[in-house]
């Protein structure tokens, strides 16, 4: 299962409550829509962190990393490439 699939299966069991999980495409706004708030942010990293291996710095706790489920992904790509910037 790849990251996106992953983050989505997650935030639609434990908080997305009202709709279909094929509605949380990857541009899909979380907070905009309430899927996330700041509980729920606390809960997605916590998630994050141990499902993928990764510590979520304080430096990257920004809208931009965690609006939708494809920036969270990207954020868990980043953190998840090699530290040479190679593939």
């Amino acid at each position: 299962m790849d990251t996106i699939e992953t983050l989505r299966g997650f935030i639609a069991a434990e908080l997305y409550k009202e709709g279909k999980p094929e509605d949380l495409t990857p541009d899909y706004p979380l907070f905009e829509h309430k899927i996330v708030d700041s509980l729920g942010l606390l809960t997605v990293i916590s998630f994050m962190e141990t499902q993928f291996g990764i510590v979520v710095e304080d430096d990257e706790l920004s809208p931009e990393n965690f609006e939708t489920i494809g920036a969270m992904a990207k954020l868990v790509e980043r953190k998840r490439a090699p530290a040479n910037g190679t593939a």
